[in-house]
Protein backbone atom coordinates (compact mmCIF):
# COMPACT_ATOMS: atom_id res chain seq x y z
CA UNK A 1 0.00 0.00 0.00
CA UNK A 2 1.56 3.33 -0.99
CA UNK A 3 1.54 6.38 1.26
CA UNK A 4 -1.48 8.02 -0.36
CA UNK A 5 -3.50 4.81 -0.02
CA UNK A 6 -2.46 4.48 3.62
CA UNK A 7 -3.47 8.06 4.30
CA UNK A 8 -6.92 7.45 2.78
CA UNK A 9 -7.26 4.19 4.69
CA UNK A 10 -6.48 5.82 8.05
CA UNK A 11 -8.66 8.83 7.31
CA UNK A 12 -11.62 6.46 6.87
CA UNK A 13 -10.58 4.16 9.72
CA UNK A 14 -10.15 6.99 12.23
CA UNK A 15 -13.66 8.37 12.08
CA UNK A 16 -14.28 11.73 13.75
CA UNK A 17 -16.76 10.04 16.10
CA UNK A 18 -14.01 7.88 17.62
CA UNK A 19 -12.42 8.87 20.90
CA UNK A 20 -8.74 9.75 21.09
CA UNK A 21 -8.05 6.43 22.84
CA UNK A 22 -9.79 4.46 20.08
CA UNK A 23 -7.75 6.26 17.44
CA UNK A 24 -4.56 5.58 19.38
CA UNK A 25 -5.44 1.88 19.58
CA UNK A 26 -5.83 1.73 15.80
CA UNK A 27 -2.46 3.45 15.24
CA UNK A 28 -0.41 1.76 17.95
CA UNK A 29 0.87 -1.15 15.85
CA UNK A 30 2.38 1.09 13.16
CA UNK A 31 6.13 1.66 13.23
CA UNK A 32 7.34 5.11 14.33
CA UNK A 33 8.56 5.89 10.81
CA UNK A 34 5.10 5.29 9.35
CA UNK A 35 3.48 7.37 12.05
CA UNK A 36 5.87 10.23 11.38
CA UNK A 37 5.10 10.15 7.65
CA UNK A 38 1.35 9.99 8.28
CA UNK A 39 1.63 12.84 10.76
CA UNK A 40 3.22 15.02 8.11
CA UNK A 41 0.52 14.13 5.60
CA UNK A 42 -2.34 14.84 7.99
CA UNK A 43 -0.74 18.13 9.10
CA UNK A 44 -0.73 19.27 5.47
CA UNK A 45 -4.44 18.38 5.28
CA UNK A 46 -5.03 20.17 8.61
CA UNK A 47 -6.65 17.04 10.02
CA UNK A 48 -5.70 17.85 13.57
CA UNK A 49 -7.73 15.15 15.34
CA UNK A 50 -5.70 12.42 13.66
CA UNK A 51 -2.49 14.41 14.24
CA UNK A 52 -3.31 14.55 17.94
CA UNK A 53 -3.78 10.77 18.06
CA UNK A 54 -0.50 10.13 16.21
CA UNK A 55 1.41 12.49 18.48
CA UNK A 56 -0.13 10.84 21.54
CA UNK A 57 1.03 7.39 20.35
CA UNK A 58 4.56 8.67 19.67
CA UNK A 59 4.68 10.46 23.05
CA UNK A 60 3.41 7.34 24.82
CA UNK A 61 6.14 5.25 23.22
CA UNK A 62 8.80 7.77 24.22
CA UNK A 63 7.65 7.84 27.83
CA UNK A 64 7.49 4.04 27.99
CA UNK A 65 11.00 3.64 26.60
CA UNK A 66 12.59 5.81 29.32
Amino acid sequence: MNLEERKKYYKVLLAPSMSLEEKMDELYDLPDEDLTVLLGQFEVDEDYEICQAIKAVLDDRKSNSN
